[in-house]
């Protein structure tokens, strides 16, 4: 494969100090070469088929400018949400607190005690997306040589520590809701672990997860591939199978917890038409972004198992980058619309709302205190 990139030449011309990036790949047929005595090999370069795929107009649409335009907007959806919610927590902070009681440390104070993970999940999305939609702009997916070659490289992988990073913190946000909900179920130490009932734990495991897509992507940009073939395969393999343990965490915490308030919902069997249809708008939404967050993640478990094996003719990869990063994108683009705020903290028609009449009916039926379940969900 012949890749544009930004490599310094010392041989070449002055006016030409960037070259084409020739990757050659050690198949079985070198290997047997390379251990052959006394043998005269001759190499003629034959018609470059990249010269031609890399500027037309379909690659540079479908590969670089449309993953490159939905970075750029989620990026900025994910910036109005994270203010929107800013605005909730002043609003409150406002109600709740005397005029002459406000000071910078209390208002400090306030605010990181009102953090969770649907905060952590937007800023951690507007990093990724920012940083992904940058370098498909500038870089072009190896179509133009504005990158250098180790750059381009390292970000082969989407940055899909950052993926799994805003994964791991919906999950968490959903299962925390699950076992507010009903907290005389038990569970595993692993499924704890993995749903994240300890933010400690939670920080920890996106710790391994995006040290292990570092260290993924500095071997690619060392070009480690091509003396030793095996690791493609093997890291391809290990991001998919994470990808897969993700997803199933995910889904089992999403629709656990649409279960769990459906059930809430018909046994408190309240009256209020508007404080079920905020709830029911929170589900609905909820259920929406599950289902094409499952599909994405299947798609993409499919995408990086076809990346290891189809990729070296023009048209598979055409197929295989535009597949991965339109769909990693997308998938973080949902996770955003999962943690939109409400417009107005005063609203008497909204989600918090109603499950705060769901909830103070419940506490007739069962002998659980569940307020601690209202203050994060009015967020959403």
């Amino acid at each position: 494969m012949c890749l544009n990139a930004k490599e310094s030449c010392h041989l070449c011309l002055e006016n030409r100090p960037d070259i084409p990036l020739l990757d050659v790949w050690r198949f079985d047929q070198l290997k047997t070469l390379q251990n052959e005595k006394n043998i005269a090999v001759s190499v003629f370069p034959d018609f470059n088929t990249w010269e031609i795929i890399f500027p037309s107009w379909y690659y540079q649409l479908i590969v670089r400018w449309i993953p490159s335009i939905m970075s750029f907007h989620t990026f900025i959806v994910a910036s109005i949400f994270l203010h929107g919610h800013y605005v909730v927590i002043v609003n409150r902070y406002l109600d709740h607190t005397p005029e002459m009681s406000r000071t910078r440390s209390r208002f400090r104070r306030f605010v990181m005690s009102r953090l969770g993970y649907p905060h952590l999940a937007l800023s951690a999305s507007m990093c990724h997306i920012l940083l992904v939609g940058l370098i498909l702009a500038i870089g072009g997916v190896y179509s133009t040589s504005n990158l250098p070659t180790s750059v381009s490289r390292f970000f082969i992988t989407q940055n899909s520590g950052g993926q799994f990073i805003i994964s791991i913190f919906s999950s968490a946000f959903w299962n925390s809701k699950v076992t507010e909900l009903d907290k005389t179920r038990k569970y595993s130490l692993l499924t704890r672990f993995l749903r994240g009932d300890s933010r400690i734990s939670t920080f920890i495991f996106c710790a391994v997860l995006v040290s292990f897509d570092i260290f993924s992507c500095s071997l690619g940009a060392m070009n480690y591939q091509t003396s030793y073939p095996g690791t493609t395969p093997a890291m391809v393999l290990t991001l998919a199978l994470i990808e897969v343990i993700l997803a199933v965490n995910f889904l089992w915490g999403a629709i656990s917890f649409q279960l769990e308030c459906r059930k809430v919902s018909s046994q408190a069997a309240t009256n209020n038409t508007a404080d079920r249809n905020g709830l029911e708008d929170v589900l609905k939404r909820l259920s929406l972004c599950a289902i094409a967050v499952s599909f994405f993640m299947l798609l993409q478990v499919i995408a990086f198992c076809c990346a290891a094996t189809i990729i070296t003719s023009p048209s598979s990869f055409i197929v295989i980058w535009s597949t991965v990063s339109i769909n990693g994108i997308a998938k973080v683009a949902l996770f955003v619309q999962m943690f939109r705020p409400k417009k107005d903290q005063r609203e008497a028609v909204d989600a918090g709302r109603g499950l705060l009449t769901v909830i103070g009916s419940m506490r007739l039926l069962r002998s659980k205190q569940l307020s601690t379940f209202l203050p994060t969900v009015p967020s959403i």
